[in-house]
């Protein structure tokens, strides 16, 4: 046997919000939020942080109960004082984009696992190509040998 040579290149795989929101499971965003928070450079000066889980929602609280972020199938929900909407617009920004990169992220891991259950090792690095509207995306590039 020897090994294929030939390259496979999927441009673009269309994956539905809903699949990646169910990676997005009420454990793993109390997780990855809990960790953002605890580093973040102003809130983790907020302590302290507590977190709960209440159905499909975690719920954050931030050195007091009046600093209250809920998060809900990947929507984002902040309980701020009033003169710190700001801040509160500008956290709630943050959060949904880390959302969106951890379900990114859990994506790929299921991926790999995929594809390393059918071929065997499976070698993940990132890349940052151009769309057609020519904007910078982060993409996972997945290499494998296919032995024939």
């Amino acid at each position: 046997m020897s090994p294929c040579n030939l390259a496979v290149t999927i441009q673009k795989a269309a994956v539905l919000p809903s699949h990646l929101l169910a990676l997005l499971t009420p454990e793993a965003v109390e997780k990855v939020v809990t960790a953002y928070l605890s580093s973040h450079a102003e809130y983790k000066n907020y302590q302290p942080l507590r977190s709960r889980i209440s159905g499909e929602s975690v719920i954050f609280h931030l050195g007091s109960l009046s600093y209250r972020v809920t998060i809900t199938g990947g929507s984002v929900a902040l309980n701020f004082p009033r003169y710190n909407q700001d801040k509160a617009a500008t956290l709630s920004e943050e959060l949904t984009q880390l959302l969106s990169q951890a379900a990114d992220v859990l994506f790929a891991q299921q991926v790999k696992s995929t594809l390393t259950k059918k071929f065997g090792r499976v070698k993940q690095t990132t890349a940052t190509v151009k769309d057609a509207a020519e904007e910078p995306q982060k993409v996972t590039v997945f290499t494998l040998d296919i032995q024939v």
